[in-house]
């Protein structure tokens, strides 16, 4: 085996990284992880393209959709509320947040618009600023 002065160099060309590649070399799993992603994408699409606070109440929603799908695929992969010292209601939350896998300074208030766009009566205050900031969940 070599030294590090013997390792070399090696660049991957940019439109490489543009192309959906997957590996079937390796496959340790079958998790729909794909779907989040989609998900996720249209959201943002709707919020750059959109025209009434209706689109973005979409984007919100979609943003929760695709975070519960993520965080079920890693729970079911993982066992986080099975860790040791894993405590509370949603102790995998607890978990993956100690991980620095999620973020509940922006996963919880996007569940909290989601949930008041889906069940309040009255208008929701959205705008394209905050779910910008919330597509980063």
């Amino acid at each position: 085996m070599g030294s590090l002065n013997d390792l070399e160099e090696v660049f991957v060309d940019v439109a490489l990284l543009n192309t959906e590649l997957e590996s079937i070399e390796f496959t340790p799993h079958q998790v729909p992880w794909k779907k989040q992603y989609e998900i996720w994408r249209h959201g943002d699409e709707m919020v750059a393209a959109s025209k009434s606070r209706h689109d973005l109440e979409v984007a919100i929603v979609q943003f929760q959709r695709a975070v519960e799908q993520r965080d079920t695929i890693l729970e079911n992969l993982y066992c986080f509320a099975a860790f040791p010292g894993a405590t509370g209601k949603n102790k995998q939350y607890t978990v993956m947040a100690d991980l620095g896998i999620i973020r509940p300074s922006l996963k919880e208030p996007l569940r909290e618009l989601r949930n008041k766009i889906v069940h309040e009566v009255d208008d929701v205050d959205v705008d394209r600023k905050r779910c910008e900031i919330l597509s980063d969940s």
